[in-house]
C-alpha cells in the first residue's frame, strides 16, 4: 500500500501553471466529483486573504484580562481571470445571450449570484504536488480591464464551513491512469 505523501513528507511545490477549477457542491455539501476548469489565471492574480474574526474580551475594573473568545476568521482566495469566457461570466453573473454571429451580445443583469460552488487549485502536470480543495464557497466576480491584458476579470472565493462541516482539504495531485 502506497503511503500518502502529506503524511510523512512535504509535497512537490504546485508553482507554475496552476489552474483553478470549480463545479456544483456534491451531496450533503461535499467536495464536487465533477470540477470544470475556468481557464487562465494571471500568474501574479492569485491570493490567498485572511482577515481576523472579531474578538471579544472580558475584563475586570482594573483592565485585567479574564476571558477572551475569538471567532473563526475568513479565508478569500481572489485570483484574477484572463479573457473570461461567456460561459464562466454566465456561471457568476446574470446574463442573457441575444442575436448571432456581429450581432450576439451578452447582457449582464445583476453581478451578483447567490450560487455555491466548490473550488479545486492545482497544477494537474505537476504529480504530487499539493492541491487546496474547498467543498463550499460563494463566488463574485468583477470585471476589468488593463491594455496590457484586455478584458479580465477580478474574482473572490469567500469560503463557507456549508454542510460538509469544514472549511478545506489538502491533497495531492495523483499520477495519471
Amino acid at each position: 500500500m502506497a503511503e500518502n505523501v502529506l503524511s510523512t513528507e512535504t509535497a512537490e511545490t504546485s508553482w507554475g501553471d496552476v489552474h483553478v477549477m470549480m463545479g456544483k457542491p456534491g451531496e450533503s455539501g461535499a467536495m464536487s466529483t465533477t470540477l470544470e476548469d475556468l481557464g487562465s489565471i494571471d500568474a501574479e492574480g492569485l491570493s490567498f486573504e485572511t482577515t481576523d474574526g472579531a474578538v471579544y474580551q472580558l475584563k475586570d475594573i482594573n483592565g485585567k484580562l479574564i476571558d477572551e473568545l475569538r471567532q473563526e476568521p475568513d479565508l478569500a482566495i481572489n485570483f484574477t481571470l484572463l479573457k473570461p469566457s461567456e460561459a464562466t461570466r454566465g456561471k457568476f453573473w446574470d446574463t442573457e445571450v441575444s442575436g448571432t454571429g456581429n450581432d450576439r451580445k451578452q447582457r449582464v443583469k445583476s453581478l451578483i449570484t447567490q450560487e455555491k460552488y466548490s473550488l479545486k487549485l492545482a497544477n494537474p502536470s505537476v504529480t504530487g504536488s499539493e492541491t487546496f480543495e474547498a467543498p463550499c464557497c460563494l463566488v463574485t466576480m468583477k470585471p476589468a480591464y488593463s491594455s496590457q491584458k484586455g478584458f479580465t476579470a477580478e474574482c473572490t472565493a469567500r469560503l463557507l464551513k456549508g454542510q460538509a462541516g469544514y472549511l478545506f482539504d489538502f491533497g495531492v495531485v495523483a499520477a495519471a491512469v
